[in-house]
């Protein structure tokens, strides 16, 4: 089944159908996957090259079953975005390591693996809709970097994490009200997967911060973390901080172009104005320059 045409929204839902009926095949079949410390669906098979880009992501069957499927390119290579590097994409490769990631975060709080699961894959389904450019799972990959870094030895680890998950699970560029339906969003999800109410209240409490233009009044350590991970793509590479302000004004397609550039140099100035764009001491000395020279360089060009 290939897998190269198209927008990369749709060929990673795609994907997850080809790689949730091959391993429901394998279970039927064989047996060999179960939900509960279950066997990657990857691990049990081959890796082959994409005959595009050359990259380790077409999925080789092994022969007993190549009768099924066989050698399916399970990664959009990126024929159509020649904007966008190979390493950008979200592989299935990041989303395996990111669901791994999301299994280990819920693993302390002994949460049903199948609820566990199936929460993550509706993050995702989120995550992957068409509106989204910048707000995607890259996104939430490179924020679990930082918070992962800046996070250790504070008392709510799960949580700060957590928030970073549902941070922008709901986004719609029209709405000023994202946060708290995110926020709603989570409250609703950890609920179900039998979360301890005061540790919910603590995930919601970070997700509202998240609204920028608001005064943070948390008074949670985990608070400045989250809001400098947020923004640490402001401090990103040059080549980095080009593609998320390309990618941001995709997600405003909609507001014509001298609109636009009224509202994000409002956005961008209110930056620079601040005393320091970030909060903890690792991103003022390792971000705050390059930060504000991205943004005076695209306040250049706008």
């Amino acid at each position: 089944i290939g897998l190269h045409a198209g927008p990369v929204q749709h060929q990673l839902l795609l994907m997850k159908r080809v790689l949730c009926e091959v391993e429901r095949i394998f279970q039927e079949e064989d047996s060999l996957c179960t939900l509960q410390g279950r066997i990657r669906i990857e691990e049990l098979m081959g890796i082959n090259q994409c005959g595009s880009c050359h990259a380790p992501n077409v999925v080789a069957i092994p022969s007993h079953k190549q009768s099924l499927f066989q050698n399916m390119p399970l990664h959009f290579c990126g024929d159509d975005r020649t904007d966008t590097k190979l390493e950008d994409m979200v592989t299935p490769e990041k989303i395996d390591s990111l669901q791994r990631s999301w299994v280990l975060l819920l693993q302390p709080l002994q949460i049903d693996i199948h609820a566990v699961y199936r929460a993550f894959d509706v993050i995702v389904e989120a995550y992957n809709q068409p509106q989204r450019h910048y707000h995607t799972l890259e996104h939430i990959g490179e924020m679990l970097k930082i918070t992962g870094k800046l996070g250790r030895g504070l008392p709510h680890p799960i949580e700060l994490n957590l928030a970073v998950w549902f941070h922008d699970v709901v986004y719609d560029p029209h709405s000023k009200t994202n946060e708290e339906q995110s926020a709603a969003m989570a409250e609703e999800h950890l609920a179900a997967l039998g979360m301890e109410a005061h540790q919910r209240a603590i995930v919601k409490e970070l997700i509202l911060v998240t609204k920028h233009g608001a005064a943070n009044t948390s008074s949670l350590a985990e608070a400045d973390v989250l809001l400098d991970a947020d923004l640490a793509i402001l401090g990103a590479s040059e080549q980095r901080y080009a593609r998320y302000a390309a990618d941001i004004r995709k997600e405003y397609a909609w507001v014509p172009e001298a609109e636009y550039r009224t509202g994000r140099k409002a956005v961008l100035d209110g930056f620079l104005k601040r005393q320091a764009i970030y909060r903890t001491a690792w991103l003022l000395a390792e971000g705050e320059e390059r930060a504000r020279e991205n943004i005076t360089g695209e306040l250049a060009q706008l």
